[in-house]
């Protein structure tokens, strides 16, 4: 008799803690997307994509975690809702007009690359997110 015996390789998942800065108001909500290399974009069909969570808006640092996350490579892209519509407004340009910030806090120069703001999660990790809000 022949046993034959799989190893299927459990999925790791990890907790990533954000603290989030310079929030200027308390108006609405913060949405947090995790997104993969492929899911990565700043258009209104990818921002809700990613692994997400919704947390009330508060004027200070704010301290959140997204629980559960499988080991990856990701950027995370955190925006304030300010009229609740669950997308991150932009003008004319595509620039943002609501409060964001992105995994690595990259000095922007037109859209974002997924190599500036992308971060491995092999354990447990913490990020700092600086919101910055157009004039």
């Amino acid at each position: 008799m022949l046993m034959v015996t799989s190893f299927v390789k459990p999925i790791v998942k990890h907790d990533v803690q954000v603290q989030i800065q310079n929030v200027q108001t308390d108006k609405k909500n913060i949405y947090l997307s995790l997104l993969k290399k492929e899911q990565f974009s700043l258009t209104k069909k990818s921002l809700l994509k990613g692994f997400n969570k919704k947390v009330l808006a508060k004027t200070s640092n704010m301290m959140t975690k997204l629980s559960g996350v499988p080991s990856g490579t990701y950027c995370l892209l955190v925006f304030h809702d300010q009229n609740d519509n669950k997308n991150l407004d932009t003008n004319l340009f595509d620039q943002p007009v609501e409060g964001y910030g992105l995994s690595n806090n990259p000095k922007l120069r037109g859209q974002p690359r997924f190599k500036d703001c992308s971060f491995e999660v092999k354990k447990n990790k913490s990020l700092t997110i600086h919101l910055v809000y157009s004039l």
